[in-house]
């Protein structure tokens, strides 16, 4: 008899995960859920006005960190091992290149 692996708080890592792609995806007409949301809290969206670092994609750190931690937590359930992967990647490539950002902004 083999273990199937159960639906849980691991397998809503792979929610999380998919929030997070919609977050910043560029639908066909344009529209942005994250540029909506940022618009509508009155906040930039890019660092210099139209062009710079895009503020979104540090948001998008809050989708990535969660999905990691409920799937390193809840290995035994379907859909963990690929979200904690990749989660992982995720927020280390968004973590590296917010950090070079800021240092290139305040330093450089």
């Amino acid at each position: 008899m083999t273990n199937r692996k159960t639906f849980g708080l691991g397998t809503a890592a792979l929610f999380i995960l998919a929030l997070g792609f919609l977050f910043n995806y560029k639908f066909a007409d344009g529209f942005m859920i994250s540029h909506y949301l940022f618009q509508q809290l009155n906040l930039n969206i890019y660092s210099n006005g139209e062009s710079g670092f895009h503020y979104p994609f540090i948001v998008s750190i809050l989708f990535w960190l969660p999905a990691v931690l409920l799937s390193r937590k809840h290995r035994r359930n379907y859909g963990a091992t690929i979200s904690y992967k990749l989660g992982g990647v995720l927020l280390i490539v968004t973590s590296a290149v917010s950090v070079v950002f800021l240092v290139d902004y305040f330093i450089i």
